[in-house]
């Protein structure tokens, strides 16, 4: 049940960072890329958010954690579920 659940929020958070970087690319036209940075500071922010809202409140369901962190946001940010 963990792989479909990281699988799945893999791929809606792969997609929602292509979109995202895509848009952000499109009006930012510099050398710095910003897309990166911007979905790297944002998802890490969330993924801090979400692991104390997720270990601090009772009777939440152990599968967010894989659905959420590691699948969605791990997607979103590449890299970020990992540093986690």
């Amino acid at each position: 049940m963990k792989f479909l659940l990281v699988a799945i929020g893999g791929a809606a958070g792969s997609l929602l960072r292509f979109i995202a970087a895509t848009a952000i690319m499109n009006r930012y036209a510099g050398a710095f890329p910003l897309g990166t940075f911007l979905i790297n500071v944002t998802g890490s922010f969330i993924i801090g958010f979400l692991l104390t809202v997720i270990e601090t409140r009772a009777g939440l369901s152990p599968h967010w954690k894989p659905l959420l962190i590691i699948g969605f946001l791990g997607g979103y940010t590449t890299f970020s579920s990992f540093e986690w």
